[in-house]
């Protein structure tokens, strides 16, 4: 089955049980940014080291990529482009 969603508002039984399926269960990265994307989230900000994240945005969807901010390339408050 696809992500279940947890809406505003929603019972904290319900919060507690899809953040256990989420330790328990394979990650499902590709579908949550895709998900993420069709709903409007329009930059990501990695927060630390190593671009990992970066490299599978760039598969994912080449426009959020280089939209992305990672942490390690701000300087002086000001935001840096990753090369």
């Amino acid at each position: 089955g696809g992500a279940r969603r947890l809406q505003r508002g929603s019972d904290p039984a319900v919060a507690a049980e899809l953040f256990c399926e989420q330790l328990t269960c394979c990650a499902r990265w590709e579908e949550v940014v895709r998900g993420m994307l069709r709903d409007g989230v329009g930059e990501f900000v990695e927060c630390g080291p190593m671009q990992q994240l970066r490299g599978m945005m760039r598969r994912i969807d080449e426009g959020a990529h280089a939209e992305m901010l990672s942490v390690d390339h701000v300087v002086k408050n000001e935001r840096e482009r990753a090369r």
